[in-house]
């Protein structure tokens, strides 16, 4: 038969080293406990530092406005900010990262804009009311149009000046989400052989001789007949910053993309532009 075990009192001293023991036990986890906890400061320090380093660098802000990050629109080595051409556009949407906003090509371009905004509705790009005028960018030699809301807010239509009366028509709808052919600018605007939808507002509308590679029109260039019509640049800035972004993304992002690098200058289309009336 086994005998139960017989538990024997321990002596004092044997008790002390217990209690010898288990306080050293405490104090080792104590230390473990704080090491752990200076490693993983450490470890969020260096975090924190990386983080800052991965961050883009603030550009400097123009005067009386905050710095803003720096934007990845921006025109990339061998594009340029301030396109003379249609194909200088073509270039610049294909080089930058994909898909492609409206908003992103309008940021990438050279400042100050010099712009023109109209409320008139004539147009294959109409204003919808002063709040989203239609909005003209003169850029050397190349007219760009867009509008912040309505039926032509995913439009770039492109004028390129060919003589002081004329200029070449093309454009591009957006997001762009791969590379674009040279002819996908003309080819948007044919509406039949050897006729554009430019051709039903712009007179005069023959097939351009310098471009070989598609069918390509030239037609009457023209401006906005009302002066009542003209949105001033201050007028429009004050749309930025009410702009909901949750109810009009598009719009609000094509906004700050033309005001966020400082105020556009209000420009006049040339007196050879003949009125459209």
């Amino acid at each position: 038969m086994r005998m139960p075990a017989v538990q024997v009192p321990r002596s004092a001293h044997a008790r002390s080293l217990s209690r010898k023991r288990s306080a050293a036990a405490r104090g080792a986890g104590k230390r473990r406990a704080l090491t752990q906890l200076w490693l993983s400061l450490a470890a969020c320090a260096l975090a924190a530092c990386s983080s800052a380093e991965d961050e883009p660098a603030l550009q400097p802000a123009h005067a009386g406005e905050p710095a803003r990050e720096l934007s990845r629109c921006a025109a990339p080595t061998g594009t340029t900010a301030t396109p003379h051409s249609v194909q200088d556009v073509v270039d610049l949407v294909n080089a930058l990262p994909k898909p492609v906003s409206l908003a992103c090509v309008l940021e990438t371009l050279q400042r100050p804009l010099k712009m023109h905004a109209t409320r008139s509705t004539i147009s294959a790009q109409p204003a919808v009311g002063r709040r989203s005028p239609r909005i003209f960018i003169f850029s050397d030699g190349l007219v760009l149009s867009v509008v912040p809301a309505g039926m032509g807010s995913a439009l770039l239509e492109l004028g390129e000046v060919r003589t002081e009366l004329r200029t070449l028509k093309a454009e591009l709808e957006f997001p762009v989400r791969d590379t674009l052919q040279r002819d996908a600018p003309f080819e948007r605007i044919l509406y039949q052989e050897g006729r554009t939808t430019c051709a039903f507002c712009h007179a005069a509308e023959v097939a351009d001789d310098r471009t070989s590679f598609t069918g390509a029109f030239v037609s009457q260039a023209l401006r906005p007949a009302l002066h009542s019509d003209r949105v001033s640049v201050a007028e429009l800035s004050a749309e930025v910053t009410p702009c909901d972004e949750a109810a009009e993304p598009e719009r609000c992002a094509m906004l700050k993309s033309l005001f966020s690098q400082g105020m556009p200058i209000d420009t006049e289309f040339p007196d050879t532009f003949q009125i459209f009336r």
